[in-house]
């Protein structure tokens, strides 16, 4: 369980890390970061958003992406699987590892975000050296790997977008 209303399968192929407060793995050069956080956007935490809500966490994700850590978006993808939303987004930014991002060498990074209960969102992110290739399906698939696990009391037979 990463957060409230949020899984993540255990990513086949990589070995657990041992860090305080953080879920982490690693695989040869790939290092995969799994958190939660409280999106600040009223929008999108309050309540069962729309499709739109959960576009605009998209968007202020990828916006954070280029501000804080300078990232070159590549690809960015809706995934829908089971019903759950999910953003992909793949490309370069500075090592988010180093305490000053600027300063900081460009690495390779593919994330996705899902939307959680109570506004907890869920990230996991790769990161690995320019020129490694993280739009693999195999890794694209580890990062689809996060799963909703409770949801409002809705009618089954009709999907809330």
């Amino acid at each position: 369980s990463v957060a409230e209303g949020i899984k993540f399968a255990y990513p086949k192929g990589f070995t657990r890390l041992n860090e305080k407060g953080k879920i982490a793995f690693t695989k040869h050069n790939v290092r995969l970061d799994i958190e939660s956080f409280i999106i600040p956007v009223q929008a999108v935490s309050t309540g069962m958003p729309t499709m739109m809500g959960k576009q605009m966490l998209g968007d202020y994700y990828l916006k954070q992406l280029v501000e804080v850590n300078k990232a070159t978006i590549t690809r960015y993808e809706t995934h829908i699987i089971d019903g759950a939303v999910i953003f992909y987004l793949a490309g370069t930014m500075k090592n988010p590892e180093s305490s000053d991002t600027d300063t900081a060498e460009p690495v390779a990074f593919g994330a996705t975000i899902i939307l959680g209960n109570n506004g907890n969102v869920g990230v996991a992110r790769m990161i690995a050296p320019v020129g490694t290739v993280l739009t693999t399906p195999e890794l694209v698939d580890v990062l689809d790997g996060f799963k909703l696990t409770n949801s409002l009391n809705i009618n089954n037979s009709s999907q809330v977008l």
